[in-house]
């Protein structure tokens, strides 16, 4: 069951994206968290690839000092 993924018209291009697998009734357990997506497309077809049955799709936000600003990620 796919809920908070991101629509087209909500997609940041600047964003990371990740896909989160839930693991209790009601959400409560958070399983695994993936954290290296682009694009809400692409973790929303990894979870889709692993066989997530109960995920979400979200940005992920960083709260950096005010000093910083630029970040690079590499992997």
């Amino acid at each position: 069951m796919r809920t908070d993924t991101p629509t087209r018209h909500d997609i940041d291009s600047s964003a990371l994206y990740a896909a989160i697998l839930f693991g209790g009734g009601e959400r409560a357990t958070v399983a695994e968290v993936k954290i290296f997506f682009e694009t809400a497309a692409a973790a929303d077809q990894y979870a889709v690839g692993h066989g997530w049955d109960d995920y979400a799709v979200s940005t992920v936000k960083f709260h950096l000092p005010p000093r910083v600003c630029r970040v690079r990620w590499v992997a």
